[in-house]
């Protein structure tokens, strides 16, 4: 399997590959209250979400690691990386 998320996190997010499921929960929910004011790319962030979410067939909050790493290189794609 592919780790093609690795780059983008080591680029934007490196504290991520370090850390737990919660760890990495706590940096999506930041992202979504960082950008809250930007409804369009929240929207985007929850485009993201649900997407992976119908493609592992399970909800954010009982993804693996490694799946939860993936939402997170998706959204740094969405947020330009910040």
């Amino acid at each position: 399997m592919s780790k093609w998320y690795i780059d983008k996190i080591k680029a934007a997010a490196p504290e991520l590959l370090d850390g737990n499921t919660a760890d990495i929960m706590d940096w999506i929910d930041n992202a979504f209250t960082m950008y809250a004011e930007d409804a369009d790319i929240v929207m985007q962030m929850d485009d993201v979400i649900d997407e992976q979410e119908d493609y592992y067939g399970v909800e954010l909050d009982y993804m693996s690691r490694n799946q939860l790493l993936t939402v997170a290189a998706k959204l740094i794609d969405v947020t330009g990386g910040e």
